[in-house]
């Protein structure tokens, strides 16, 4: 089996509330996952609520980019692809939380050389 790589990339602007309820299960799906590697990525537009030195307390394994000033959220995307480890980038807004099975049947599709993208199924959080 071929070990494919990717980078989350999560915006974030003054979201340390939704960090702390989403990263949680965002680390669990990449532990889950034993076939493949990833990084996990903030993109932090410049908060004030103190996001980056709750990410650094509280996740350390979570890579953390602030971008040099508040350039919106286009651009703190493109900002965290330009920064990304591996080729293979998966943007997550501040507000997404996994399921522990979500990450390898979506990287699988990249095996195939002409496939794009790929997308999952985005369920309301708050219900079951």
């Amino acid at each position: 089996m071929s070990t494919l790589s990717a980078s989350i990339v999560i915006t974030n602007w003054n979201g340390k509330e939704l960090l702390q309820k989403i990263l949680p299960t965002i680390i669990k799906a990449v532990n889950s996952d034993k076939d493949h590697k990833y990084e996990i990525m903030v993109v932090d537009d410049c908060s004030t609520d103190g996001s980056i030195d709750f990410l650094e307390r509280r996740f350390p394994q979570v890579r953390v980019e602030k971008t040099p000033e508040n350039i919106g959220f286009q651009k703190a995307c493109n900002y965290g692809v330009i920064k990304s480890k591996y080729e293979i980038i998966m943007l997550l807004n501040n507000d997404i939380k996994m399921d522990q099975n979500t990450l390898a049947p979506l990287i699988e599709h990249f095996k195939d050389k002409t496939v794009f993208a790929v997308s999952g199924k985005v369920y309301d959080w708050d219900k079951k």
